[in-house]
């Protein structure tokens, strides 16, 4: 996939974040790790619902690339991705 394929980025972390967030709803263990930062090296496990909100935290981010280069009709899938990254973080707290 090709560094500009802006839309094909998205897409691939949206149906990840999607295949994540169906598996947790079976109840399947959902765990992966990722680097605290850019500055900081160290990883940090996530799981569950934690895991759920980051990955569509990536997808909102690709979707934010979209907007930026091809313009403002993409800006409801930032939207979508931002609420569901909001949804799953509500799920970790509670």
């Amino acid at each position: 996939m090709g560094e500009r394929d802006w839309y094909g980025r998205y897409r691939a972390a949206r149906d990840y974040a999607d295949e994540q967030a169906e598996a947790y709803k079976r109840g399947e263990i959902i765990e992966n790790w990722r680097q605290v930062s850019e500055q900081d090296p160290r990883r940090e496990t996530l799981t569950g619902a934690a895991w759920v909100a980051w990955a569509y935290e990536i997808a909102a981010s690709d979707a934010k690339s979209l907007t930026h280069t091809q313009g403002k009709q993409w800006q409801s899938l930032v939207d979508e991705c931002e609420r569901l990254a909001q949804e799953y973080r509500e799920k970790v707290s509670s």
